[in-house]
């Protein structure tokens, strides 16, 4: 399950798509990433110890699409393989408003269905550049709302030192969670149309939901989890 990955507040969360990058010049432009994380966490929840990340997307203007795959790495019998295709629009509502909505597919290795989820969110040019999200699986029969934000801080001409954070709450008939995540990354560019970081995130759930937990205070489960990326783009 694809988002912008916590680790750098320029990418996080990764990981997903909601909300992948939006153009808004007229021309196409292509992005591609290649991650490796310790621990593939979507929403709270560990998916795999270990996963190699690849992704890329094309946009024009407001529109854009893209997919975007996980494969563990780590006891590879035990975790799915995952491949996500999105489609969305963004668009400015004001000159500090910007708008996002579109819909993914959530495919899976071993026969396991499909997922549909649409979502939609609002972003803010405001301070720690706030936004939030909903999204509703029709499959899963989920809704979940998220926060995030962050902030960046340059540490040279082309290094920065990126936080990124987000919390959010996922219902449906039998299920009733809640998480929250924080990244701190050092990203770098090399040239106008390659980039990196390497950062280490924490995160906490309501329920049973890393691999590998971690005793912190009254959470039923917490977690932390490394990566490193490339990113392309045009």
């Amino acid at each position: 399950m694809l988002k912008k990955l916590m680790i750098s507040a320029a990418a996080l969360c990764v990981a997903a798509p909601a909300a992948l990058s939006t153009a808004s010049a007229q021309e196409v432009g292509v992005s591609a990433s290649i991650d490796y994380v310790s621990q593939y966490v979507f929403r709270g929840y560990g998916l795999a110890e270990g996963a190699i990340q690849p992704g890329v997307e094309l946009s024009y203007g407001g529109l854009y699409g893209g997919v975007w795959y996980s494969a563990p790495v780590e006891n590879d019998e035990f975790y799915l393989e995952e491949t996500d295709f999105y489609v969305g629009y963004g668009f400015a509502l004001s000159e500090t408003i910007s708008a996002d909505v579109g819909v993914t597919a959530y495919t899976y290795s071993d026969d396991v269905d499909t997922t549909t989820e649409v979502y939609g969110g609002l972003s803010f040019d405001a301070p720690l550049a706030p936004s939030v999200y909903a999204y509703y699986d029709f499959d899963l029969e989920i809704f979940t709302l998220e926060g995030s934000g962050g902030y960046s801080w340059p540490l040279a001409e082309a290094t920065s030192l990126d936080l990124g954070f987000a919390a959010g709450f996922a219902q449906g008939d039998d299920v009733d969670w809640q998480y929250a995540s924080v990244g701190l990354a050092v990203s770098q560019a090399f040239s106008e149309f390659v980039s990196g970081y390497a950062g280490i995130n924490a995160g906490v759930n309501s329920e049973d939901g890393f691999i590998d937990d971690i005793e912190m205070g009254e959470f039923e489960s917490t977690g932390i989890w490394a990566g490193v990326g490339l990113s392309f783009s045009n």
